[in-house]
């Protein structure tokens, strides 16, 4: 049985990362931060790593035992930078010379604003939030020439099991009885479903090539003002809609507003060419009508 060695597996992405692989044959050990979390991780039949990202002895230990690692852990809460940069040196110092697939977790805040279809090779421009990512992935991809196969993951903003931003936008506008959005809510936001996305990081574990770089976001974009029309309808209060500012948004949702309010176009036709990954899960909008009287798993930490 072949062994994946993975942060964040309690997590939004991470759990529906692992939960994939554990389905797929794959024995889950995941890395732990506290008993509590341990616990979890036990019930649901993996192998806990007790650990933090800092323990660069336990990821590196754990990485050259696992034939795949997948970092999708990002602690916004403590000084996210720091941590992310101590677990990748880790792994890729371990994984030299083993040709293991590793699979970094970022995304598209990376690229900024666009005007046409944004795709792997256009030029970066960072919201603050998540600009420490571009010299991440670029350390990542580079480390293929030390005989590992990376591959760095882009995924839009990712919706489904009752879970991520979106399911937080629908908390709160149970609570205000509206739903939000930011300015005119004409941007767009390129999207996945969480399922979807723990798909292609199994295709990519199985068929990517070192040195790889792929967009994970369905074929259509949404505006955000078309997500809170259908989050009015779904909680019963149609056509109950209101804007925030950007400066109103970051006093609500810190640095993840500027990232929100960006407007993108994503093509991820790659990951369709070269892994054969096709995105089969409900559109954002059936998916909001089935979570609204559904438990909520946040999606902004």
């Amino acid at each position: 049985m072949p062994k994946l060695f993975i942060t964040g597996a309690t997590g939004y992405i991470g759990s529906a990362v692992a939960r994939v692989f554990k389905e797929n044959g794959y024995e889950i050990h995941a890395l732990t931060r506290s008993a509590e979390k341990e616990a979890e991780i036990k019930a649901l039949g993996y192998i806990p790593v007790r650990g933090e990202m800092s323990d660069q002895q336990v990821l590196a230990e754990s990485a050259s035992a696992a034939d795949a690692v997948i970092h999708a852990a990002a602690d916004y809460e403590r000084d996210v930078n720091q941590q992310d940069q101590a677990a990748v040196d880790a792994i890729l110092k371990a994984l030299e010379g083993s040709n293991k697939p590793f699979v970094y977790t970022s995304g598209i805040w990376v690229i900024g604003n666009t005007t046409t279809a944004a795709t792997e090779r256009s030029a970066l421009n960072p919201i603050k939030l998540v600009e420490w990512r571009v010299g991440r992935e670029q350390e990542v991809l580079s480390a293929a020439r030390n005989g590992i196969r990376t591959i760095v993951l882009r995924p839009g903003i990712v919706y489904g099991q009752n879970g991520g931003i979106v399911n937080d936008f629908i908390e709160m506008a149970k609570k205000e009885k509206q739903a939000r959005y930011i300015d005119t809510g004409n941007n767009r936001w390129p999207v996945v479903h969480v399922d979807d996305l723990a798909d292609l990081y199994l295709l990519a574990v199985e068929k990517a090539k070192a040195g790889s770089l792929y967009h994970a976001t369905n074929e259509k974009t949404v505006t955000v003002r078309e997500v809170a029309e259908s989050i009015a309808r779904a909680i019963g209060c149609p056509g109950k809609t209101a804007a925030w500012t950007l400066d109103e948004a970051l006093k609500f949702l810190g640095g993840f507003a500027a990232g929100l309010a960006l407007d993108q176009d994503v093509d991820s036709s790659l990951a369709r060419k070269e892994l054969a990954w096709i995105p089969r899960r409900s559109r954002v909008a059936d998916d909001i009508d089935a979570s609204c009287d559904q438990p909520s798993v946040s999606g902004v930490k």
